[in-house]
């Protein structure tokens, strides 16, 4: 399944840039439990399970509005077990850029699935989970940006 506990550290680690005496994680969604991390590869497994073609994997990031690079660094051939976890591992270690510091590809994505959640099959606790995701996103998301704003002088 996903990272080590080394791994994870050292991705926290390398996630972190000194601004000031300030640390500042670009990597919003680097301290997930990793009971949630696994929660979010079986809720990708059961919703690429459903599509069939590489191409209707891929329009669904497209649709998403999640940026090309992200989705061209995604390999669609993988069983969808691996694709499921490399995705969340790519999702988990995304730094957030300061000059979009409002984007960041897994939130895009579960917004659009959550509001197409009748089409994707998502039974209430997926939507529920999917929503606690979106709401730390965006919390973490708030905290980022604040900090950054203290630093840009």
């Amino acid at each position: 399944m996903g990272t080590s506990n080394t791994q994870t550290e050292l991705a926290e680690e390398t996630s972190k840039e000194i601004v000031g005496h300030q640390k500042i994680n670009y990597q919003i969604f680097s301290d997930l439990s990793s009971d949630d991390v696994r929660k979010l590869e079986t809720a990708f497994q059961n919703l690429f399970r459903q599509i069939d073609s590489i191409a209707a994997k891929k329009s669904i990031f497209r649709n998403a509005g999640i940026d090309d690079k992200f989705i061209d660094n995604l390999d669609f051939n993988l069983n969808i077990n691996e694709f499921a976890s490399i995705l969340t591992d790519k999702f988990l270690s995304y730094k957030v850029s300061s000059q979009n510091n409002n984007y960041h590809p897994m939130m895009i994505l579960i917004d659009y699935i959550i509001k197409r959640h009748q089409q994707y099959n998502l039974d209430d606790a997926e939507i529920n989970f999917f929503n606690e995701i979106v709401a730390i996103g965006k919390e973490k998301l708030e905290v980022l940006t604040a900090q950054m704003g203290k630093y840009d002088d």
